[in-house]
């Protein structure tokens, strides 16, 4: 009993150590990017998209622009706006979730009809578990269709990406992007656990998933 204590004990200083180092490591990382907002390293996720002009791409461009800022107003969430390229509208903040807190982007890509979020893990997986996570994240991605989770295998940096389509014109509401942006940190808060379990508390993947699964709203698949 005192061995299962003592354990408990460790498991706690070592996730705590590692939330409070990763958020230094992120603070300095945001610090580099804060000048044009953007991350320009190996890691961004923003692809440069084709060139387009006309009143139409403008047009759907500022409407789509309005309805994530009028969304994150409604959610009273502050962010920062900036430009990729000069062509792509990107919104950055930070959010405090259940258990963590997350850096957030939100980017849109008119020319290829999709609005993406990214929602980020503070915590670096140690590289000695990080073939498990990979295994429990090739669980989640396979049964569960509504977002996906990412990990780069050279430094641990874990993510949640999630999309939305903008070929219908009422799914561009900022209720609906409201909504769609909820139900994407609901699901990170729902996977954390799980991944701070298999990276600090020895947790079987297949396990954890199964717990997790269990729990999944059917209306956010």
């Amino acid at each position: 009993m005192t061995f299962i204590l003592i354990l408990t004990i460790w498991v706690i200083i070592v996730v705590f150590k590692s939330l409070y180092l990763d958020k230094e490591r992120k603070r300095e990382s945001l610090a580099k990017a804060n000048a044009s907002f953007i991350r320009t390293s190996k890691s961004s996720s923003i692809p440069t998209s084709p060139r387009t002009s006309g009143p139409t791409s403008t047009g759907k461009m500022t409407g789509v622009t309005e309805g994530i800022s009028h969304a994150l107003g409604e959610m009273n969430i502050k962010f920062n706006f900036g430009m990729h390229d000069h062509e792509t509208p990107v919104f950055r903040f930070g959010l405090q979730l259940a258990d963590m807190q997350s850096d957030v982007v939100v980017f849109m890509r008119p020319s290829y009809n999709v609005i993406t979020v990214l929602v980020e893990n503070p915590v670096f997986i140690p590289k000695v578990k990080r073939r498990s996570i990979f295994e429990f994240i090739g669980l989640f991605n396979y049964d569960f269709n509504f977002a996906k989770f990412e990990m780069d295998n050279e430094n641990g940096s874990l993510r949640l990406r999630n999309i939305l389509l903008m070929t219908e014109p009422e799914s561009l509401s900022s209720k609906n992007i409201s909504s769609w942006l909820r139900n994407s940190f609901k699901i990170m808060d729902l996977a954390f656990p799980g991944f701070m379990a298999i990276a600090y508390g020895n947790a079987i993947p297949s396990e954890v998933w199964s717990k997790i699964k269990g729990g999944v709203d059917p209306s956010l698949n």
